[in-house]
């Protein structure tokens, strides 16, 4: 029964001073103040106008202050990671430990003011697009490439990093700055990572270069040329679709905010951030893609070994064969036939596959098909 007018401690009081006085019984209590006979024993009882709080003086359920501890102490360790990883995190390194689930550390983590709640997305019909992703049956088997957008240094410079990744075991081999995107530059830093760890079957890239040359036959740019020659076959994703090698740009944006927000101010200290993040990325972060595991331990090498030396291009013995003038021409029929400007020096095939009709090869690379007709090659 609820209390009568005026606050209910000071009715309380009242009540008590009544009770002291032994001029009231508890019948007579009750009916002045509104309430059961139960509650004025209570509070005679109690000698005592407070309210008490609720909480349970014990709750079975609750995460012990030592795992809190432990697992704010991993989030600032690893800021970037969120509550899943870093319960993944910490049950890899004390396997043991009953770790409470993500939805506890995420309240925990919030209680410490350590994450941000993020604004729900509004929910809307996208276009599926009739597209192949760059992907990878085996780890080892291809290496996707890319640059990761320019950025200024703090002295003004620019750096334009160029990145190198497994698409299965989500390892990334190389993280290079480097003051351009020339081949000058970029041919140095996949040769060591082909030294380190061997040559795959597959290299996926965008259609810009030095990865590509949009304007050559099969796109070929030098840098495509010495792929080839080391028996790589170039995989490009459709021009405008950076989705198609969605596991690398996803790396991308781990890379920007983790490296690049600030950016150091010299390149040899941005390139100091990005060995840490390799080795934090591909060693201690967990991936959900994996199943909470590291790419290091799910990192295959590649089936073949970086030769000291290019091997010789060699061409069955029913193709016509002919070499790349310094013009980027070759002599076929009495005609020059231009080809390309990064297939000088090399050798190049040609099959007749219909009446008139040439299939030009450079190694296991088609380039195009040349029309004795047209005399062009399409």
């Amino acid at each position: 029964m609820p209390w009568k007018e005026g606050t209910r401690m000071s009715e309380r009081r009242e009540m008590l001073e009544k009770w002291a006085s032994g001029l009231y019984t508890v019948s007579e209590l009750a009916e002045e103040f509104g309430v059961s006979r139960p509650t004025v024993y209570t509070w005679i009882k109690r000698d005592d106008v407070e309210d008490r709080k609720s909480t349970p003086h014990s709750c079975p359920h609750r995460t012990p202050a030592k795992l809190a501890e432990q697992i704010v102490e991993a989030k600032l360790r690893w800021p970037d990671f969120g509550p899943k990883k870093v319960i993944q995190r910490l049950s890899r390194e004390k396997p043991r430990v009953e770790w409470p689930a993500p939805s506890t550390a995420s309240r925990i983590l919030e209680e410490h003011g350590l994450v941000k709640k993020r604004r729900a997305r509004r929910r809307t019909t996208t276009i599926q697009h009739a597209r192949t992703k760059l992907g990878a049956s085996a780890s080892g088997e291809m290496m996707t490439i890319d640059h990761k957008g320019q950025f200024r240094l703090g002295n003004g410079e620019y750096c334009y990093p160029l990145t190198m990744n497994d698409p299965v075991s989500r390892f990334v081999y190389a993280i290079d700055g480097s003051p351009s995107t020339s081949h000058d530059n970029a041919k140095p830093a996949m040769e060591a990572v082909f030294i380190e760890y061997g040559v795959p079957l597959y290299v996926g890239s965008d259609n810009g270069g030095p990865f590509c040359c949009t304007r050559a036959l099969a796109g070929l740019s030098r840098l495509s040329v010495w792929w080839i020659r080391l028996g790589i076959t170039p995989i490009r994703i459709h021009p405008g679709c950076p989705w198609e090698n969605g596991i690398h740009e996803r790396m991308h944006k781990t890379l920007k905010a983790s490296t690049t927000r600030p950016p150091a101010w010299t390149m040899r200290a941005q390139q100091v951030r990005f060995d840490a993040f390799r080795r934090e990325f591909n060693t201690e972060r967990p991936h959900e893609a994996l199943n909470g595991g590291l790419p290091v331990d799910h990192l295959q090498p590649c089936s073949r070994s970086y030769p000291k030396k290019l091997p010789p291009i060699e061409y069955a013995g029913h193709l016509e064969t002919r070499h790349v003038r310094s013009s980027g021409e070759i002599k076929w029929q009495g005609e020059r036939l231009f080809i390309s400007e990064a297939l000088v020096g090399e050798w190049v095939g040609l099959e007749e596959i219909d009446n008139g009709i040439w299939s030009l090869r450079f190694a296991h690379v088609e380039l195009g098909r040349y029309d004795e007709r047209t005399k062009s090659i399409s």
